[in-house]
């Protein structure tokens, strides 16, 4: 799956796939919302929050720019 955060269709699938890529997890729906609606808040919430799930996600996305940069 290719989600983009830019496409409003997308974003809320996209801010789900990081999560649950970098969060541990049991419940999906409790463990990865982590209290919060949407999971691009829990996202926010994480990117604040938490330092290594943040440096896991900032190394995980700059590669990913890296790779897309190329094609």
């Amino acid at each position: 799956y290719n989600y983009k955060p830019s496409n409003p269709e997308t974003r809320e699938k996209y801010f789900h796939q990081i999560i649950m890529l970098f969060k541990a997890w049991r419940d999906e729906d409790n463990d990865l919302l982590n209290g919060f609606n949407k999971y691009e808040e829990a996202f926010n919430n994480m990117m604040e929050n938490n330092s290594i799930e943040k440096t896991l996600i900032t190394s995980h996305l700059d590669q990913k720019k890296k790779i897309e940069s190329k094609e």
